[in-house]
């Protein structure tokens, strides 16, 4: 008599299923008690594959880093236009996965994220640019992707029409006008996304050698 035994549970399966918690529920969701449940093992079982949650973490942002394109750095390579298509893909991978940015800020980066980080540098390498500007230049791209994705989290958190009323009701017209000009202008949506346009901004700051 056959029986169907279910295949083996990888490291990669298990931090496939924390993701799908994390995307489905929150972050706050994801449990070591949550994620057995998810992939049928006991809680026990899980440390087989992930160290504690530190670890998990860790893994989750690895595995969403695969999702990133690093085109080789040859010849052709242009890097204005790579790192504008690389910051955006990483910000698209930070909305796909809201939880990520934050783990990405507080987590240990594992091979994958040294990576992403070796083939930034080596971008910038080839900019022309002294090595004290591409070292900044590096550093604030990486904090306009991350700082942007992280305000927006927070005003989503704390957008509801009723707190933004209260906010509002604290605010005086004309010690304020600007201010208040300014949240309408967020309420009515008629802002646009800023992420590309300060990306561009900060791309096209750096003087052209090429």
């Amino acid at each position: 008599m056959t029986t169907n035994r279910r295949p083996p549970l990888t490291r990669d399966a298990v931090v496939d299923a924390a993701i799908r918690i994390a995307d489905r529920d929150g972050l706050s969701k994801l449990s070591m008690r949550n994620l057995a449940a998810e992939v049928g093992l006991k809680v026990m079982s899980l440390y087989t594959h992930v160290n504690n949650k530190a670890d998990l973490h860790s893994a989750m942002v690895e595995r969403c880093v695969e999702q990133l394109e690093m085109p080789a750095i040859d010849d052709g390579f242009q890097w204005r236009p790579a790192l504008r298509s690389h910051s955006i893909g990483l910000q698209e991978m930070f909305e796909r996965h809201p939880w990520s940015v934050d783990l990405w800020v507080r987590s240990t980066p594992g091979p994958r994220r040294f990576d992403v980080m070796e083939w930034q540098l080596a971008a910038f390498g080839t900019s022309g640019l002294s090595e004290q500007a591409a070292h900044t230049a590096f550093h604030a791209l990486f904090n306009h992707t991350v700082g942007f994705m992280l305000q927006r989290q927070a005003m989503a958190s704390t957008g509801d029409s009723a707190t933004v009323d209260e906010m509002i009701s604290t605010l005086d017209p004309e010690r304020h006008a600007h201010v208040l000009h300014h949240v309408d202008q967020h309420r009515r949506g008629d802002t646009g996304d800023s992420f590309e346009y300060t990306l561009d901004l900060l791309l096209e700051s750096y003087p052209r050698s090429e």
